[in-house]
C-alpha cells in the first residue's frame, strides 16, 4: 500500500483501470465456472464471455507486468531519493506534500520547535498531505510564482529563527505540470557562521587598517607583515620576512626558558594578551599592546600565527605617569575620591576607605544602607540629602569649591574640585575628605582651654585619650605650653607676692626656654635690682636719718640763738634810743652853752660835771659801741654759719632725692635771707666801727674837754670855742647815732624774719626727720638679707630723736663748744654725683662744729 502511494497519480489511475476490470472478469467467474460444467450449456454468449475473461487475463498480465517494472523503477527512485543526503519533498499538482526524503524529515524534526514558534499546528508526523502553503506568509504569491515555474527556482525562507534555502522544479509528465520536487537546506548555522565570516573579515580589514598586524608559523617566523607593523617597527616587508620573531626581542628574553614556552603555549593553541616590550630597527624600544591568535585548521592544529598590535609606547608612558598618580593618592594620607562625569565614584584612596570604614557605624545612623565595600559605583547623592541641589552644584563647578556635610554626628570637611580633559571637557569631580569632626571636638576643648587661660586659668589640660598623629602631637603641646606658663607664672606670681610683702629674697629658680627665660632673667634682674637699690636707699635713709637729725638739731639751736640775738637787738636798740637822746640832748646843751659862754664861768664848775658825766656816757657808748661790734660779729657768724648750714642742707636735700625737694626750697631761702643778713650785718659792722672810731674819736675829746673844763676857768674864750667844737661834734654824732639806730633797727627788722626763717627751717628739718624716719619704716619693709635690718632703723630714729630733744645752752659760745662734730655718711647714687662741700676757713672751725 506504500508502495501505492509512492505511485504518480496516472500510474495510480491506470492501476485502478485495471483492478476494476479484474473485479469484473472475476465477478463473471462463476459464471465460467457455471459453464465448465457439463450440465450447462455452451452459448454464443458464453463464449464471449470466456474470450472476454481471457483477453482481461492476458491485459491483466500484461499490464502488471508493466505495473511491476513500474513500480520497480518508483522503488528504485526512491531508494535513490531516501539514500541522498540531500533534503527532498515532492508536492502534487495542488501543491499538496506526497512524499519527504529521510533526510528531510531528519532535519524538519530536528528544526520542529523552531518552526513551531511560527507554526504553532505544524507536525512533522503529519507533514504528508499538508499543502506547502502553510509555510509561506503569502501563498497566493507563492502559488503564482509555483504555477507559472518551468525551471529551477532559488529561494529561502525564514520559519521560528531558521532558515531554509529552497531550490524548486517542476514535474512535467505529457507537457502537464504534475507536481513540485523541492530540495530544503537548512543554512541557519551556515549563515550564522557566513554573517560571523563576514564579519571577522570585516573586523580583520578593519585591524589591518587601524593595527600592526603580523603572521608567524607555529615556529614562530615571519610569514606575513602589514604595512602598519613594518611602519611601527621600522622595517620593509622583504627585511623580515622568513626571519624569527626573536630579531624583535631582548635577546637576553630569547635565550630564557619563558621565551621557549611561550612559543610552545602558542604551538598548542593557547592564546596570548598582554603589553609587550619589542625593539624596532635600530634598537628602538617600542611598547605594544598585543595579542597572539593561534589559528587552527580543520584538524585543529595550529598552521599559523596572528598577531595584532598596537603601539602603546605612548599610551605606557601615560599608563605609568597614572599608575604612579594612582600609587601616589593610594599612599597618599588625604582621604580622595574621584566621581566620573555623571557623578558615579569610581575610585577612592585607602585614606578614604580607612576613613569611611572607621566613620561607617556613625554614617548608618543617617544611612543606614551606607557600605563601604559598595561606594565605589555608587552615585555620589548618597551622602547628600538634596541630590538635584548637589548634582547641579557639582555640574556648573569650574574651580575649588569648600564646604562641609554631617552625616551620623560627623561632620567632614569636602574640597571639590572640576577634573577637566585636555580639551577642556569635563571628565569628573575629585573631592578631598576630611573627617574633622576630632578636630572640632578638640577645637573646642582648646576654645575652652583657651577661654580659662584668658582668664587666667592655666590648670586646664587637654585629654589625650583617643586622640593619635597631629591632635596627639597638637594637645601634648598645648597641655605642655599651659604646664610650662602655669609653673612659670606660678614661680613668678609666688616671687611678686614676696615682693608685695618686702621680701627680696625669692628669685625663680625653675629651668625655662625662650620668653619664659626671659621673664625669669627679668624678674630675678628686677629682683637683684631692687635689692640693691633698696640696700643703697636703706644706707642713704640712715644718712639722711642721721642728717636730718643733725639738721634739726641745729635748726633747733639757731632759733635759740636767733631769738636771743633778736632780744640782745631790741636792748642794743633801746641803748641807741637813750644814746640819740643824750646826744641830742648834748647838743642842745652845747648850744645852750654857746648862748652862755658868758655865764661860762658860773657854770664851769657844773660843766665840768656835766662833762664828768658825759665822759661816763662816752665810756658806756664806747663799751655799748664794742657790744654791739661784737653783737654784729655774732650775726655775721650767724649769718655765716646760716648760709653754710643753707648749702649743706641743700646737699643733703639732693642726695635725699625726691624726699628733699620741700627741705631744699627751705635751704636756698635760708641760704637767701643768709646772705642778706650777712650783707646788712656787714653794713652795721662798718657803721659801727665808724660809730666806735667816732664814739673813740668823742671819748677823747670829751676826755680833753674834761681836761680842758678844768682849765675853762683860765679861758673862757677857749671854752666857748670848744664848746661850738663840741656842739658841732655833737650835731655829727647825733646824725651818725641816727644812722646807728636806723641800722639796728633794720637788722632788728632782719633778725625777726631770720627768726621766723630759723623757725620754718626747724620745722622743714623737724619735718625732714619725720619723713626720713617714714623713709626708713617704708625701706625696712623690704627685706634683701636673713637678719631684718628694720631694727637697725628703728634704734637710729631713737637715737636721732634723742639729739633732737637734747637742750640748747643758752648761750650761743657755750652751745657750740657742747656738741661733737657730726660725720657725715656719703649716699651712694648712680644718677648723680654728690656734691663737694668746699672747705671752710679754720676761722670758722669752731662755728662748724656745732653741724
Amino acid at each position: 500500500m506504500s508502495n501505492l502511494k509512492k505511485l504518480s497519480v496516472s500510474k495510480r489511475v491506470l492501476i485502478a483501470f485495471f483492478f476494476i476490470i479484474g473485479m469484473f472478469v472475476f465477478s463473471e467467474f462463476e459464471t465460467f465456472i457455471a459453464m465448465l460444467n457439463p450440465e450447462s450449456e455452451w452459448d454464443i454468449k458464453s463464449v464471449s464471455v470466456l474470450a472476454a475473461l481471457i483477453l482481461a487475463i492476458a491485459i491483466a498480465k500484461i499490464t502488471k507486468d508493466s505495473i511491476d517494472a513500474t513500480l520497480m523503477e518508483q522503488q528504485r527512485k526512491e531508494q535513490t531519493l531516501d539514500s541522498v543526503s540531500s533534503q527532498v519533498m515532492i508536492a502534487d499538482e495542488d501543491y499538496n506534500i506526497i512524499y519527504l526524503n529521510p533526510e528531510l524529515m531528519k532535519m524538519m524534526t530536528e528544526a520542529e520547535s523552531d518552526i513551531k514558534k511560527d507554526l504553532p499546528s505544524f507536525d512533522i508526523k503529519k507533514i504528508i498531505g499538508v499543502n506547502i502553503d502553510t509555510f509561506h506568509k503569502n501563498p497566493a504569491h507563492q502559488r503564482g510564482m509555483l504555477d507559472s515555474l518551468k525551471s529551477t527556482y532559488n529561494t529561502s525562507i525564514n520559519v521560528g529563527g531558521r532558515i531554509f534555502d529552497l531550490i524548486a522544479n517542476p514535474v512535467i509528465l505529457n507537457g502537464k505540470r504534475a507536481g513540485t520536487v523541492v530540495e530544503w537546506k537548512d543554512v541557519t548555522k551556515q549563515k550564522a557562521l557566513d554573517e560571523r565570516l563576514i564579519n571577522s573579515q570585516g573586523q580583520i580589514d578593519a585591524l589591518n587598517r587601524s593595527q600592526a598586524c603580523i603572521e608567524f608559523d607555529p615556529k614562530g617566523y615571519i610569514l606575513h607583515a602589514n604595512e602598519n607593523f613594518c611602519g611601527a617597527m621600522g622595517y620593509d616587508l622583504d627585511e623580515i620576512k622568513g626571519k624569527h620573531h626573536s630579531i624583535f626581542v631582548d635577546p637576553e628574553y630569547v635565550k630564557s626558558s619563558d621565551y621557549k614556552e611561550f612559543w610552545e603555549k602558542l604551538g598548542k593553541g593557547e592564546f596570548a594578551a598582554d603589553q609587550y616590550v619589542r625593539y624596532g630597527k635600530g634598537g628602538k624600544e617600542i611598547w605594544i599592546q598585543a595579542t597572539y591568535n593561534p589559528v587552527l585548521d580543520s584538524n585543529g592544529k595550529v598552521f599559523k600565527v596572528v598577531k595584532f598590535a598596537v603601539d602603546v609606547t605612548h599610551l605606557r608612558d601615560e599608563q605609568m605617569r597614572s599608575a604612579r598618580i594612582q600609587t601616589s593618592l593610594d599612599c597618599v594620607t588625604s582621604n580622595v575620591m574621584l566621581a566620573d562625569e555623571k557623578n558615579n565614584i569610581i575610585y577612592m584612596n585607602e585614606s578614604v576607605g580607612g576613613m569611611l570604614r572607621k566613620a561607617e557605624s556613625d554614617i548608618r545612623k543617617d544611612l543606614p544602607k551606607f557600605d563601604v565595600d559598595t561606594v565605589v559605583g555608587s552615585n555620589i547623592d548618597i551622602f547628600h540629602a538634596n541630590p538635584e541641589h548637589q548634582k547641579s552644584m557639582l555640574e556648573k563647578l569650574s574651580s575649588t569649591y569648600k564646604t562641609s556635610i554631617k552625616v551620623g554626628g560627623r561632620t567632614f570637611a569636602l574640597i571639590a574640585n572640576p577634573v577637566f580633559g585636555k580639551k577642556g571637557e569635563r571628565l569628573g569631580t575629585v573631592v578631598e575628605w576630611n573627617d574633622i569632626t576630632l578636630e572640632l571636638a578638640i577645637e573646642e576643648e582648646v576654645k575652652q582651654v583657651v577661654d580659662a587661660t584668658t582668664k587666667g586659668d592655666f590648670t586646664q589640660r587637654l585629654s589625650l585619650e583617643g586622640k593619635e598623629g597631629f591632635m596627639l602631637n597638637l594637645s601634648k603641646g598645648i597641655n605642655e605650653i599651659g604646664e610650662v606658663s602655669h609653673r612659670g607664672l606660678t614661680e613668678t606670681v609666688g616671687v611678686l607676692k614676696s615682693l608685695s610683702k618686702g621680701d627680696l629674697t625669692e628669685q625663680i629658680n625653675g629651668e625655662y626656654e625662650g620668653m619664659f627665660n626671659e621673664i625669669k632673667e627679668s624678674v630675678n634682674g628686677t629682683i637683684n635690682q631692687l635689692r640693691s637699690i633698696v640696700g643703697r636707699i636703706k644706707e642713704s635713709a640712715s644718712s639722711v636719718n642721721s642728717a636730718s637729725s643733725e639738721i634739726s638739731s641745729g635748726s633747733k639751736d639757731l632759733s635759740e640763738r636767733t631769738e636771743q640775738q633778736a632780744s640782745t637787738l631790741e636792748e642794743t636798740a633801746a641803748s641807741m634810743e637813750q644814746i640819740t637822746g643824750a646826744v641830742r640832748q648834748n647838743t642842745e646843751n652845747s648850744n645852750s652853752a654857746n648862748s652862755l659862754a658868758e655865764s661860762a664861768k658860773n657854770v664851769a664848775t657844773k660843766g665840768g660835771n656835766v662833762v664828768s658825766e658825759v665822759v661816763t656816757a662816752m665810756g658806756g657808748i664806747t663799751e655799748s659801741s664794742q657790744k654791739i661790734s661784737d653783737i654784729i660779729n655774732v650775726i655775721d657768724d650767724i649769718a655765716f654759719q646760716t648760709n653754710l648750714l643753707a648749702l649743706n642742707a641743700a646737699v643733703e636735700a639732693a642726695r635725699a632725692g625726691d624726699a628733699g625737694k620741700g627741705f631744699a626750697v627751705v635751704a636756698s631761702e635760708v641760704r637767701s635771707l643768709a646772705g642778706r643778713s650777712a650783707a646788712a650785718s656787714k653794713d652795721i659792722k662798718t657803721l659801727i666801727n665808724e660809730s666806735s672810731d667816732q664814739v673813740k674819736s668823742g671819748s677823747e675829746l670829751v676826755n680833753q674837754a674834761g681836761e680842758t673844763l678844768k682849765e675853762i676857768v683860765g679861758s673862757v674864750s677857749e671854752v666857748a670855742a670848744i664848746i661850738s667844737e663840741i656842739a658841732s661834734a655833737s650835731s655829727q654824732q647825733a646824725t651818725g647815732i641816727e644812722e646807728i639806730n636806723s641800722a639796728v633797727a633794720q637788722m632788728d627788722e632782719m633778725t625777726q624774719q631770720n627768726a621766723a626763717l630759723v623757725e620754718e627751717n626747724t620745722a622743714a628739718a623737724q619735718s625732714l626727720v619725720d619723713q626720713a624716719y617714714g623713709l626708713a619704716e617704708l625701706i625696712s619693709f623690704f627685706r634683701i638679707e636673713d637678719a631684718d635690718e628694720g631694727q637697725m632703723y628703728a634704734a637710729a630714729k631713737v637715737a636721732s630723736m634723742g639729739r633732737a630733744s637734747t637742750p640748747v645752752a643758752s648761750k650761743p659760745a657755750v652751745a657750740s663748744h657742747s656738741q661733737p662734730k657730726p660725720k657725715v655718711q656719703s649716699v651712694k647714687s648712680a644718677p648723680a654725683k654728690p656734691e663737694k662741700v668746699t672747705p671752710i676757713s679754720s676761722k670758722y672751725d669752731d662755728d662748724w662744729e656745732e653741724f
